[in-house]
C-alpha cells in the first residue's frame, strides 16, 4: 500500500511541538506530559489481526528522561494516558531516555492495562526502519532496522498481549502525556499499512453470495 499523507490526517499541538507535511512529522522538544498527536479515523474496527506497518523514526534530540510516543494504533482519540484512564485498547511504541541509555519498545494497552515489551537500545541521530507487526494470537512485535529495505535487524521488542483486538484510529505520533518536562525531538516518516503475509499473492475471481454471504474465490499464486 502507498505511504501514509500526514497532511490528512487530525493534528492536536497546543503547544506547537509539531510541524506536520505529507511525508513528514517533525517533532521539537515535545515535553514528555505534552498533550499531542496526528490521528486519522478509519472507521470502527477498521486495524485487525494480524497485521504489518512499516514506519521510520530518526530522534534527534532525547533528554534524560525524555519520551516520545511514535506510531499507535486506537481506539479512541487521545493520547496514551488517556487510552489507559479510559480503559481502552490500544499498541504503540515509545521512544525514551533512562539510565542515560535511548531506546525503542512497544507497548500494548488492553482494557487500560499497559504490558510492554523489552528496550531496544537505539543512537540518537541515526535513521531507524521499524516495524509493527501483530499476530493472530496478539503478539506485537516492533522490529528495528538499520536500512530502508529492512533486512538488517538492530533489534526487536515482543509483548505477548491481548488476541483479537482491533482499532479504529491510525496516529503517526501520540504523546504519552506522561509526568515530567523531559524533552525529546525527531522526525516520523514513511508510515505504510503493509499485508501481514508478505509470502504469498492471490488472485481474487469473482464475487458471489451463498445463503446471504458475500465470499469470494482465491488462487494462491507462486512468488
Amino acid at each position: 500500500m502507498a505511504v501514509e499523507d500526514y497532511s490528512t490526517y487530525t493534528e492536536e499541538d497546543p503547544n506547537a511541538d509539531l510541524s506536520v507535511s505529507a511525508g513528514l512529522i517533525t517533532v521539537d522538544t515535545i515535553r514528555r506530559d505534552a498533550k499531542a498527536w496526528v490521528v486519522k479515523d478509519f472507521g470502527a474496527g477498521f486495524f485487525t489481526t494480524p497485521l504489518k506497518h512499516n514506519f521510520d523514526i530518526k530522534m534527534t534530540a532525547l533528554e534524560e528522561q525524555g519520551l516520545l510516543g511514535t506510531h499507535m494504533l486506537g481506539t479512541i482519540v487521545g493520547t496514551t494516558k488517556d487510552h489507559v484512564d479510559g480503559g481502552d485498547d490500544a499498541v504503540y511504541v515509545r521512544a525514551r531516555k533512562g539510565a542515560g541509555v535511548s531506546t525503542f519498545r512497544v507497548v500494548e494497552v488492553a482494557a487500560g492495562v499497559q504490558n510492554s515489551g523489552d528496550n531496544v537500545t537505539i543512537d540518537v541521530g541515526t535513521q531507524y526502519y521499524c516495524t509493527l507487526e501483530i499476530s493472530a494470537i496478539g503478539d506485537y512485535t516492533t522490529k528495528v532496522y538499520s536500512d530502508a529495505a529492512r533486512t538488517t535487524v538492530v533489534g526487536s521488542s515482543t509483548v505477548s498481549g491481548t488476541a483479537g483486538l482491533s482499532f479504529r484510529y491510525a496516529y503517526g505520533m501520540a504523546q504519552a502525556e506522561g509526568i515530567g518536562t523531559a524533552t525529546a525531538s525527531g522526525e516520523l516518516a514513511g508510515l505504510e499499512f503493509v499485508d501481514a503475509s508478505t509470502t504469498r499473492k492471490t488472485f481474487w475471481g469473482p464475487w458471489y453470495s451463498l445463503h446471504g454471504i458475500s465470499r469470494s474465490f482465491g488462487q494462491i499464486l507462486p512468488k
